[in-house]
């Protein structure tokens, strides 16, 4: 086995959701083709990490600004949708907690308030990248 240097590895992560198998192979072969390497992809979660040895690849995965505004407006959706289902257990520990008067249920439910509030902070994030491309 070779030891490589990896202090000069650089990683990048993208998020991209396929249908097909195709466009899949499309998408890694142009990453290929610009000397990135996938090391790791997860399905589930459409997360791809690509690395590079080379330091004359553009250190930037995204090459024109359309694609950059659609990652992050890929983002913003996600982290809508965990806000979202976030309020609605909220909402529905609250009503939980009416109905059986149960502290547990409150509990619960703000934790799960509380615990958007990661989820806001990001969202907004990714919408102030997204304006400064438009």
């Amino acid at each position: 086995m070779q030891h490589v240097d990896q202090k000069n590895r650089i990683y990048k992560i993208d998020y991209r959701t396929f249908n097909k198998n195709d466009d899949f192979q499309e998408y890694r072969s142009i990453f290929e083709d610009a000397g990135w390497t996938l090391l790791a992809q997860s399905k589930g979660y459409s997360k791809h990490i690509f690395y590079t040895d080379l330091q004359t690849a553009n250190r930037n995965i995204f090459s024109d600004t359309e694609s950059y505004k659609e990652r992050e407006k890929q983002r913003m959706s996600a982290y809508f949708s965990y806000i979202l289902i976030s309020v609605v257990l909220f909402i529905i520990s609250m009503i939980l907690y009416n109905i059986y008067d149960r502290i547990s249920i409150l509990g619960a439910g703000c934790i799960t308030l509380f615990s958007s509030v990661k989820f806001i902070m990001s969202y907004y994030k990714h919408r102030k990248v997204y304006k400064s491309l438009l």
